[in-house]
């Protein structure tokens, strides 16, 4: 299900029930929206989720020509002293803006299009941490847990259990980060809907990642820890250990690994090595996601990604007479996102490269090198 960000605009807190009439809240403070044509008038049903969102909501009546499909989707409310009524309640006559290649934006989209990083990163995380660091980054309506009194603070938050140190983990990330993917060009789209009334705007993310995952490979646990594996290969979500098989491998600390990646069509079997290890993810056919059959791949994403601090990471290579080189570098660009479009897979494919490393790296995936290749999204 793809992911989608809920904003109202009101005068009570963001999970009051409360009828508020007759605020008309204007646009003028929330900067840089476009409107869609087809999505002039909607009708969105807002329901409380409070596990992976905030809500839920049900998207009906968009034309064609807005290619936003009916459905329903997660939602996160944005501004933190907004009325919404959240049992089943259903908005007509709603607006559908874009914010797509708009800089103001730009750390909502990145935040977003990170929340699987920070799931993976993040044991504890729940949708409240993404809440809250959603109402911290909106710079048209300042969210701050050290000045606004607890009685004025939404009820899930006075009463709720939240990591705050995660929290400020996400924020640091994001203002480091957020110029990486303008809003329009990340794995999900966002919208923002204007609600007559009462709940006056929203934000949603009715689209999904412009590639649904195949296969691919996941490099981590740099340090080596003889706990965790080191080489992740598979289908689908390579964080869940029924999609993969895995190794133990030693990366070279301040150095340079080797490292290779083969997709053989005439196996029908993946391979990855670090240095001397490799593994094998055999009949990889019968194993492809519902949504991606090998035949409809044709593109790649690389995401490397240097989170312990002091510490830079880079994956380079060749594959098809093609260099690569995608360094991310805590003290700038702690993680960086590389595309490979138009791909033809029919021959197969073939990575020889190298990850090189400095500074010194913590267990898990806080320093990674991953590249999933995929289909096109079917909305």
């Amino acid at each position: 299900m793809p992911l989608l960000l809920l904003i109202a605009a009101g005068l009570t807190a963001c999970d009051s029930t409360n009828n508020v009439d007759g605020i008309e809240e204007s646009l003028v403070d929330i900067p840089n929206l476009n409107l869609i044509e087809g999505a002039e008038s909607v009708v969105a049903t807002v329901n409380r989720d409070r596990k992976k969102s905030n809500f839920t909501i049900r998207l009906d009546g968009m034309a064609e020509t807005s290619g936003i499909s009916s459905g329903e989707y997660p939602a996160f409310c944005a501004l933190w002293d907004v009325a919404i009524d959240s049992d089943n309640k259903s908005y007509g006559n709603v607006k559908l803006h874009s914010i797509d290649d708009e800089p103001f934006w730009n750390g909502i989209s990145y935040l977003v299009n990170n929340i699987e990083s920070y799931e993976e990163q993040y044991e504890d995380l729940s949708w409240l941490e993404i809440q809250i660091a959603l109402w911290s980054i909106m710079d048209h309506k300042k969210f701050d847990l050290n000045t606004i009194p607890d009685n004025e603070l939404p009820s899930y938050v006075r009463d709720g259990s939240y990591n705050m140190d995660i929290i400020n983990n996400i924020l640091e990330d994001v203002s480091d980060n957020k110029d990486l993917i303008l809003p329009g060009n990340g794995c999900l789209q966002i919208l923002y809907a204007e609600v007559p009334g009462a709940q006056d705007q929203i934000i949603i993310v009715p689209g999904e990642c412009p590639q649904e995952k195949g296969f691919g490979v996941r490099y981590r646990n740099f340090l080596s820890s003889a706990d965790q594996q080191e080489i992740y290969l598979g289908t689908g979500d390579l964080g869940v250990g029924a999609n993969r098989s895995q190794e133990h491998a030693t990366f070279t600390q301040n150095g340079t690994t080797e490292i290779d990646f083969v997709y053989s069509p005439e196996l029908d079997q993946l391979s990855a090595s670090v240095g001397n290890s490799y593994t094998i993810y055999e009949d990889l056919s019968a194993k492809m996601p519902a949504s991606c059959s090998i035949q409809d791949v044709d593109r790649a994403q690389i995401w490397v990604t240097a989170r312990d601090p002091g510490t830079t990471v880079t994956l380079s290579g060749e594959y098809a007479g093609e260099s690569i080189s995608v360094t991310a570098d805590y003290d700038n660009q702690s993680q960086v996102f590389y595309s490979l479009q138009n791909l033809d897979l029919s021959n197969g494919f073939y990575l020889n490269g190298e990850i090189t490393l400095s500074g010194t790296f913590t267990s898990g995936e806080r320093g990674k090198a991953e590249i999933v290749f995929g289909c096109p999204v079917q909305f």
